[in-house]
Protein backbone atom coordinates (compact mmCIF):
# COMPACT_ATOMS: atom_id res chain seq x y z
CA UNK A 1 0.00 0.00 0.00
CA UNK A 2 1.42 3.38 -1.00
CA UNK A 3 1.31 5.73 1.99
CA UNK A 4 3.02 8.79 3.32
CA UNK A 5 4.17 8.17 6.89
CA UNK A 6 5.85 10.74 9.13
CA UNK A 7 7.71 10.30 12.40
CA UNK A 8 10.11 12.35 14.53
CA UNK A 9 12.66 9.51 14.40
CA UNK A 10 13.58 6.71 12.00
CA UNK A 11 10.77 4.46 10.82
CA UNK A 12 11.66 0.76 10.90
CA UNK A 13 10.39 -1.65 8.21
CA UNK A 14 8.38 -3.56 10.85
CA UNK A 15 6.49 -0.36 11.68
CA UNK A 16 5.56 0.18 8.03
CA UNK A 17 4.43 -3.46 7.83
CA UNK A 18 2.14 -2.95 10.83
CA UNK A 19 0.67 0.24 9.37
CA UNK A 20 0.02 -1.53 6.07
CA UNK A 21 -1.81 -4.37 7.85
CA UNK A 22 -3.86 -1.89 9.91
CA UNK A 23 -4.94 0.21 6.93
CA UNK A 24 -5.87 -2.91 4.96
CA UNK A 25 -7.93 -4.23 7.91
CA UNK A 26 -9.74 -0.93 8.37
CA UNK A 27 -10.54 -0.57 4.68
CA UNK A 28 -11.83 -4.16 4.51
CA UNK A 29 -14.56 -3.34 7.02
CA UNK A 30 -13.50 -5.55 9.93
CA UNK A 31 -16.08 -5.37 12.72
CA UNK A 32 -15.50 -4.35 16.31
CA UNK A 33 -14.67 -7.06 18.83
CA UNK A 34 -16.62 -7.18 22.08
CA UNK A 35 -14.03 -8.97 24.19
CA UNK A 36 -10.55 -10.49 23.93
CA UNK A 37 -10.22 -14.27 23.60
CA UNK A 38 -7.22 -16.61 23.37
CA UNK A 39 -7.68 -16.40 19.59
CA UNK A 40 -5.64 -13.22 19.91
CA UNK A 41 -2.62 -15.61 19.81
CA UNK A 42 -3.60 -16.87 16.36
CA UNK A 43 -1.16 -15.65 13.75
CA UNK A 44 -2.53 -12.81 11.56
CA UNK A 45 -5.55 -12.39 13.84
CA UNK A 46 -6.84 -8.81 14.07
CA UNK A 47 -9.20 -7.51 16.77
CA UNK A 48 -10.57 -3.96 16.76
CA UNK A 49 -11.97 -2.35 19.91
CA UNK A 50 -13.59 0.97 20.69
CA UNK A 51 -11.94 1.20 24.11
CA UNK A 52 -8.32 1.15 25.33
CA UNK A 53 -6.73 -2.12 26.43
CA UNK A 54 -4.12 -2.99 29.04
CA UNK A 55 -1.48 -5.68 28.51
CA UNK A 56 -2.69 -7.45 31.68
CA UNK A 57 -6.16 -7.82 30.09
CA UNK A 58 -4.85 -9.72 27.06
CA UNK A 59 -5.09 -13.51 27.52
CA UNK A 60 -1.77 -15.08 28.43
CA UNK A 61 -0.69 -18.27 30.20
CA UNK A 62 0.20 -19.56 33.66
CA UNK A 63 3.92 -19.31 32.94
CA UNK A 64 4.04 -16.09 30.88
CA UNK A 65 2.36 -12.73 30.41
CA UNK A 66 2.43 -10.07 27.71
CA UNK A 67 5.24 -7.56 28.13
CA UNK A 68 5.47 -4.27 26.26
CA UNK A 69 8.92 -3.82 24.76
CA UNK A 70 10.61 -0.45 24.87
CA UNK A 71 9.65 -0.10 21.24
CA UNK A 72 6.81 2.42 21.16
CA UNK A 73 6.37 4.34 17.95
CA UNK A 74 4.07 7.20 17.01
CA UNK A 75 3.47 7.73 13.31
CA UNK A 76 1.43 10.34 11.47
CA UNK A 77 -0.38 9.63 8.23
CA UNK A 78 -1.42 13.06 6.90
CA UNK A 79 -3.26 11.60 3.90
CA UNK A 80 -5.52 9.67 6.30
CA UNK A 81 -5.78 12.41 9.00
CA UNK A 82 -4.51 9.76 11.36
CA UNK A 83 -1.95 9.30 14.13
CA UNK A 84 -1.00 5.74 15.05
CA UNK A 85 0.83 4.69 18.20
CA UNK A 86 2.37 1.21 17.98
CA UNK A 87 3.24 -0.91 21.00
CA UNK A 88 5.08 -4.20 20.50
CA UNK A 89 4.15 -6.95 22.99
CA UNK A 90 6.04 -10.20 23.51
CA UNK A 91 5.68 -13.03 26.06
CA UNK A 92 7.76 -12.81 29.23
CA UNK A 93 8.05 -15.33 32.07
CA UNK A 94 5.88 -14.48 35.06
CA UNK A 95 8.64 -15.52 37.50
CA UNK A 96 12.38 -16.04 37.21
CA UNK A 97 12.18 -19.61 38.56
CA UNK A 98 10.04 -20.84 35.65
CA UNK A 99 12.08 -23.27 33.55
CA UNK A 100 9.68 -23.72 30.63
CA UNK A 101 10.29 -21.66 27.54
CA UNK A 102 7.80 -19.01 26.49
CA UNK A 103 6.37 -18.97 22.97
CA UNK A 104 7.96 -16.76 20.34
CA UNK A 105 4.83 -14.66 19.74
CA UNK A 106 4.70 -11.04 18.66
CA UNK A 107 1.56 -8.99 19.22
CA UNK A 108 1.03 -5.37 18.22
CA UNK A 109 -1.27 -3.08 20.18
CA UNK A 110 -2.12 -0.07 18.05
CA UNK A 111 -3.99 3.09 18.94
CA UNK A 112 -5.45 4.95 15.98
CA UNK A 113 -6.47 8.56 16.59
CA UNK A 114 -8.11 10.56 13.83
CA UNK A 115 -7.69 14.32 13.66
CA UNK A 116 -11.34 14.50 12.59
CA UNK A 117 -14.32 13.68 14.78
CA UNK A 118 -14.02 9.94 14.06
CA UNK A 119 -13.65 7.89 17.27
CA UNK A 120 -10.30 6.33 18.14
CA UNK A 121 -9.72 2.64 17.45
CA UNK A 122 -7.67 0.16 19.46
CA UNK A 123 -6.32 -2.76 17.51
CA UNK A 124 -4.53 -6.00 18.41
CA UNK A 125 -2.69 -7.73 15.58
CA UNK A 126 -0.82 -11.00 16.08
CA UNK A 127 2.14 -10.85 13.72
CA UNK A 128 3.65 -14.09 15.01
CA UNK A 129 1.65 -16.65 16.97
CA UNK A 130 -0.16 -19.97 16.81
CA UNK A 131 -1.01 -21.07 13.32
CA UNK A 132 -4.30 -22.50 14.57
CA UNK A 133 -6.60 -21.87 17.52
CA UNK A 134 -6.63 -24.17 20.51
CA UNK A 135 -10.05 -25.54 19.52
CA UNK A 136 -8.70 -26.49 16.07
CA UNK A 137 -5.85 -28.51 17.55
CA UNK A 138 -5.80 -32.19 16.71
CA UNK A 139 -4.09 -35.15 18.30
CA UNK A 140 -1.48 -35.08 15.52
CA UNK A 141 -0.53 -31.50 16.41
CA UNK A 142 1.56 -31.18 19.54
CA UNK A 143 1.23 -28.33 21.98
CA UNK A 144 4.42 -26.56 23.00
CA UNK A 145 4.76 -28.72 26.13
CA UNK A 146 4.25 -32.14 24.48
CA UNK A 147 7.09 -34.33 23.28
CA UNK A 148 6.79 -36.38 20.11
CA UNK A 149 9.10 -39.41 20.01
CA UNK A 150 9.21 -39.18 16.19
CA UNK A 151 11.12 -35.91 16.52
CA UNK A 152 14.00 -37.87 18.04
CA UNK A 153 14.30 -40.69 15.47
CA UNK A 154 17.67 -39.29 14.39
CA UNK A 155 19.08 -40.73 17.66
CA UNK A 156 18.40 -44.30 16.47
CA UNK A 157 21.88 -44.65 15.00
CA UNK A 158 23.36 -44.22 18.48
CA UNK A 159 21.16 -46.92 20.05
CA UNK A 160 20.97 -50.68 20.14
CA UNK A 161 19.04 -51.77 17.01
CA UNK A 162 16.36 -53.57 19.03
CA UNK A 163 15.69 -50.47 21.14
CA UNK A 164 15.51 -48.25 18.06
CA UNK A 165 13.08 -50.62 16.35
CA UNK A 166 10.84 -50.58 19.43
CA UNK A 167 10.65 -46.78 19.39
CA UNK A 168 10.49 -46.34 15.59
CA UNK A 169 9.32 -49.69 14.11
CA UNK A 170 8.26 -48.20 10.77
CA UNK A 171 11.70 -46.74 10.01
CA UNK A 172 14.25 -48.71 12.04
CA UNK A 173 14.13 -52.49 11.85
CA UNK A 174 17.00 -54.40 13.49
CA UNK A 175 17.89 -55.96 10.09
CA UNK A 176 18.35 -52.55 8.42
CA UNK A 177 20.65 -51.26 11.17
CA UNK A 178 24.20 -50.98 9.86
CA UNK A 179 26.91 -52.37 12.15
CA UNK A 180 29.33 -50.02 13.86
CA UNK A 181 26.93 -47.12 14.24
CA UNK A 182 26.14 -47.76 17.87
CA UNK A 183 27.64 -45.48 20.43
CA UNK A 184 30.36 -47.12 22.54
CA UNK A 185 29.17 -48.86 25.66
Amino acid sequence: MNMQVQSVDKIQPEHLRVVDVLLTAISSGITLSCHITADVWKESNINIFNHPLLAKDIPSCDIWRWNQTKSRKTLTLPTHDLTITLHKLIPRKRRQDITQTVPNHKLWYCVLRYSTSKPSMYILWCERGHTQTRTESTEETNSEDEVNVQDYSFLAEFMEPTQASQLWPETHSPESHSPGTNSPK
